[in-house]
């Protein structure tokens, strides 16, 4: 019965219990096969350490996940704050980029003097054109 789940392996257990014959005139007392019910017993103190193993990997991973999540967050923060600095920081920014990226570039532009010539069609004031 090596390399079962536990919940296998506790429902086998469940099922020795269902099925064992009751003693008569006690309070819900079974006669169960013990030899079984020791191998469940067996199974699980072999499996646990891989339940635990499985469970420690899982976390790991979850741990790597976010940590590169945060990692990938902190350089999309670094690159538009840096994208920002360059357009503040001139005195013309020529875009062209398409639509969204473009509305998110001259909403990086804080800089009064700066003065932006869009490509795209995300900032025409004229719909005929």
């Amino acid at each position: 019965m090596t390399n079962m789940l536990i919940d296998e392996i506790l429902d086998m257990m469940d099922d020795l219990l269902d099925e064992a014959a009751t003693v008569p005139f006690s309070n819900k007392k079974a006669i169960i096969d013990s030899d079984k019910m020791r191998d469940c017993i067996n199974d699980l103190r072999l499996n646990l350490p891989n339940e635990k193993k499985n469970a420690k990997h899982i976390v790991h991973d979850r741990q790597e996940i976010v940590s590169d999540a945060n990692k990938e967050a902190e350089q999309i923060i670094r690159r538009a704050e840096e994208r920002a600095k360059m357009i503040n920081a001139s005195d013309f920014t020529f875009l062209c980029l398409p639509d969204a990226a473009a509305i998110e570039a001259a909403n990086l532009c804080t800089n009064p003097k700066t003065r932006i010539l869009d490509a795209s069609t995300a900032h025409r004031t004229n719909p005929d054109r």
